[in-house]
């Protein structure tokens, strides 16, 4: 936590029931670096710059097979956030479920939560134990 009271780094993993884990790191400290890997069985996704707005290089996505073969895929440029409020609005308007719904929300809510309480324990937390 910084002079401010914001958390300027954090460091996590996440360990699935399916065995899957996911490492995940985030700074304030770091600027003009910002990008995702996703691995999994057969490659990964590569994205420079996921949040628009911010200067720098060309934004990209590219999935490497475990070939090491690279192919860039399409990502259009639009407002962050953009594609959220354009589904809601749909969801509104027609009545149909919107694409990510409250309970998915509350998972995510619960999610950094036992990651944040991990980090204050020390200790494994599980996603089950945070009410949201």
């Amino acid at each position: 936590v910084g002079p401010s009271g914001v958390d300027e780094s954090f460091i996590g993993a996440l360990h699935y029931g399916n065995g899957a884990m996911a490492q995940i790191s985030s700074a304030f400290r770091t600027p003009w670096y910002t990008h995702f890997d996703v691995m999994g069985t057969e490659g990964r996704l590569v994205m420079t710059r996921p949040f628009t707005g911010t200067e720098g290089e060309e934004r990209r996505l590219t999935f490497v097979g475990v070939d090491d073969a690279a192919l860039e895929l399409a990502v259009p440029e639009q407002e962050l956030y953009a594609g959220e409020v354009e589904d809601m609005n749909d969801a509104i308007l027609t009545g149909r479920p919107p694409y990510i719904g409250l309970n998915e929300t509350r998972d995510h809510v619960r999610t950094v939560l036992a990651l944040y309480e991990s980090a204050r324990r020390g200790e494994r937390v599980f996603v089950e134990e945070m009410v949201a």
